[in-house]
């Protein structure tokens, strides 16, 4: 499929004179700008098409993305690229202006002051949501794949993984055959997540009034720390992780932190560094200083080394 004019304007319903293309890269999905020559249109629009070399990993899939925009995007009180359309082999959307950010330097406060309260939006709106097509910790046919490819990843890539944290050798012994557990434990609350919110996916918009939810591949349904967790670990560099983490679980809450809250972010930890191991399962190559994995998965190993995880499930 090739963005003509034709094809543009059968998807926009609007006269389109000129498309130029420009690659932008491949992420999750391949992903170009469009700029659009035609009246009453945006001058420029984002193409998503999926992958056919990207690794399928468990409960992930382009097609799930267009059917988040046909069905719960609506629904969500968080900003959102408008989408202009969507079928299994393209994605159309709003170009959103964003600010430039940096996985090595890591969230800023005042993207974090944005990004906390949206979450907090975003589970507090939706935890009616349930449909069978999106994945639940819940289901055991769904962590139970998780933890498979964990134990697999695990097994294959043990010396690689723990080079890049050997403080995490113990925790991911104990780990081994135990994660499904975890998981289980993260489908006891019931809330839609987005399911990979990092600070890329999540950024400032330019003028910095507000932050862009992004790359929804793989939402899930489970419990709302997963979400934040998942942001923290991710994006904070861990020396600030440490010492700020605890002060944004407080302010997601809005409360203090009980014993229950905190035992359910230390098994969204846990689940997050499972993840890194699961990647490796189906793509070791990952691990490679120049894999772009290294950096994200050290910040992930340490904060389940912080956590004490192992104590979690014995």
């Amino acid at each position: 499929m090739n963005p003509t004019p034709d094809w543009l304007e059968s998807v926009l319903r609007k006269p389109i004179d000129e498309v130029k293309i420009e690659r932008i890269g491949q992420f999750t999905s391949e992903v170009s700008r469009l700029h659009v020559v035609g009246k009453g249109l945006p001058e420029t629009l984002i193409l998503k098409r999926p992958r056919q070399d990207r690794d399928t990993r468990i409960g992930e899939s382009f097609n799930m993305e267009g059917r988040f925009y046909g069905s719960i995007a609506p629904l969500l009180n968080i900003r959102l690229p408008i989408c202009f359309g969507y079928d299994s082999n393209f994605i159309l959307l709003e170009d959103v202006p964003t600010q430039t950010i940096s996985f090595r330097n890591g969230a800023t406060r005042e993207h974090l002051e944005l990004v906390v309260p949206a979450l907090r939006t975003l589970h507090g709106t939706t935890p009616g949501i349930n449909q069978d097509w999106i994945p639940n910790f819940a289901d055991p046919a769904f962590h139970n794949a998780l933890a498979n490819d964990f134990n697999l990843g695990w097994e294959q890539n043990r010396a690689a993984l723990v080079d890049l944290c050997p403080e995490f050798a113990a925790v991911g012994d104990h780990l081994l055959g135990r994660m499904q557990h975890y998981y289980a434990q993260l489908g006891k609350l019931q809330t839609f997540l987005q399911g990979d919110a990092h600070l890329e996916n999540i950024p400032l918009t330019a003028d910095s009034s507000e932050v862009v939810f992004f790359d929804w591949q793989g939402p899930r349904i489970g419990n709302a720390l997963f979400d934040l967790a998942y942001f923290l670990v991710m994006s904070l560099r861990t020396e600030e992780r440490r010492r700020s983490e605890m002060y944004w679980l407080a302010v997601y809450l809005g409360s203090e932190i009980g014993r229950d809250v905190l035992m359910a972010y230390r098994t969204a930890v846990a689940a997050r560094a499972s993840g890194i191991v699961e990647i490796s399962a189906r793509n070791p190559d990952a691990l490679s200083p120049d894999g772009g994995l290294s950096m994200v998965a050290k910040r992930c190993f340490t904060a389940a080394v912080d956590h004490a995880v192992q104590e979690i499930v014995r």
